[in-house]
């Protein structure tokens, strides 16, 4: 089990900030590297086993389209244990290592407005407007150790791609103490478990989220967010 970075509880094997709004991040040791090649500066591990691998618990990110996510819904239907066959493409999946709660805690610092600081929560957090509880079902359900699975819709997606380009990240990232100790200190949340450069760790997965969400927007599919 890994220990809990100040000010956040424990969920299974990942911890959490707070339960009710699903962020989460994870704290400990390991060498960590992730599908999309982000990741490499982080170091950790949890004592959740798939098979015979220790994984850590990370934010997933999937962009699909509504077919897609109603024939999962009606797969989930027909099969005797609930099987949604959810399985999508790599290239449309996205792992936002544990950078989400940083990301915040970095916008809230600089003082960003709140139209876009909610619009990088919502890219975060998704909605639970749209009704995934067959995706959050035993024995086939994603995230079964974080928080319940949640998504956008392809509307939802487009308006918070929109206010993620008009973010000055860079800008925000500058406003940090030049001492990455001290910057590492100041955001919190585990931040001082990044290998090297914490602002050069975030901005690379900023650049990731948003470029997915543009991708996303474009393509006009919805995001379905989980911890896995």
């Amino acid at each position: 089990m890994t220990i809990a970075p100040a000010g956040m509880r424990v969920l299974g094997y990942c911890t959490a900030r707070d339960v009710g709004d699903g962020r989460a991040a994870l704290r400990g040791d390991g060498a960590a590297a992730d599908a999309n090649g982000l990741g490499d500066e982080v170091r950790k591990t949890t004592g959740r086993r798939r098979d015979t691998a220790v994984m850590a618990v990370t934010q997933q990110l999937a962009r699909i389209s509504v077919k897609y996510l109603a024939d999962c819904r009606k797969s989930a239907g027909e099969s005797p244990d609930g099987n949604p066959h959810w399985d999508p493409q790599p290239a449309d999946v996205l792992d936002l290592d544990w950078a989400p709660i940083l990301l915040e805690r970095v916008c809230e610092l600089a003082g960003l407005d709140d139209v876009h600081l909610d619009a990088l929560r919502q890219a975060i957090d998704g909605d639970s407007a749209i009704d995934l509880d067959f995706l959050n079902t035993h024995p086939h359900a994603i995230g079964a150790f974080g928080p319940a699975p949640t998504a956008l819709s392809a509307a939802q997606t487009a308006r918070v791609s929109e206010l993620l380009v008009q973010m000055n990240m860079p800008a925000m990232l500058a406003a940090l103490p030049a001492d990455d100790t001290q910057a590492a200190s100041l955001i919190g949340y585990g931040a001082d478990k990044i290998v090297g450069d914490p602002r050069k760790y975030l901005l690379k997965h900023f650049n990731a989220l948003r470029e997915f969400y543009l991708g996303a927007s474009r393509r006009h599919l919805l995001i379905v967010l989980w911890w896995d």
